[in-house]
This record gives C-alpha cells, structure tokens and sequence, in this order.
C-alpha cells in the first residue's frame, strides 16, 4: 500500500497543476501514506528484527538496528528538499516508489518466513544458518 500511495503521489504531482485542489488531495495521500506506514510498515519490522537476533545478542543487535534506521532517516530528511529542488516533488515521490518496489521484491526473496515459530525454534534455526 506504501508504494501504492507514492505512487499515486507521483501521478498526482505531474497530472495536476498547483492549486487548492491539489494541495488538499497530496495532504490527503501523505496523511494515507503514514496510515499505513504505522499500520503495515512499523510494527513488523520492529516484530522481524526481535526475532532475527538470537537473545544474547537481541539488545546489541536491535541497538544497531535502531541505529541504522535513525541515521538512514537523517539522511532522507536532510536530502528531500535538495532532491524536491532538483527534480521536484514528482521525481522524489517517484524514487520512493521505485524503491519501494525494489524493497519488496528483495524481501520477498530474502526475509524468512518466522510464522507459526517460536523464538527457540528460530534461534536454533539460524544458529543452523538455516534462514529460510
């Protein structure tokens, strides 16, 4: 649904000129757009990423997670006016749904599947280097 959302920002953004009316609907997909980041996005990766990392290394591990996540976040919030600037709203919202697209095909491939296991089970499992 993100990339869904970025997407229709992007069509938005180049079909429409700048007006009231589309002010009011990119306010609308940006408030869409965190909807679902908080309901689909947040709460699985916070879930995926506890149950990655065996217990004694849990803390550390979710610490350089937690880290990573932060400072990438930095990093678009200092680049997005600068890349608004250059290739306008259009080119930003259309590189937030490519990469979006990337991201899911690259977890589809590559996120193992941890339902209907316990947290043993996985950590036995990728202790094994069994990560699928």
């Amino acid at each position: 649904m993100v990339t869904l959302v970025h997407t229709t920002i992007l069509i938005v953004a180049l079909t429409m000129d700048a007006s009231v009316a589309r002010a009011w609907i990119m306010l609308a997909l940006f408030v869409t757009f965190m909807f679902f980041v908080q309901l689909c996005l947040n709460a699985p990766i916070w879930v995926a990423l506890s149950e990655m990392f065996p217990l004694h290394l849990r803390g550390l591990g979710m610490g350089i997670s937690v880290f990573c996540m932060w400072i990438v976040n930095a990093g678009i919030t200092l680049a997005f006016p600068i890349v608004v600037d250059i290739a306008g709203l259009q080119g930003m919202f259309g590189i937030f749904a490519v990469a979006n697209a990337l991201l899911i095909l690259f977890l589809w491939k590559t996120l193992p599947n941890t339902s209907d296991k316990s947290l043993e089970e996985l950590e036995e499992s990728f202790s094994a280097g069994d990560f699928r």
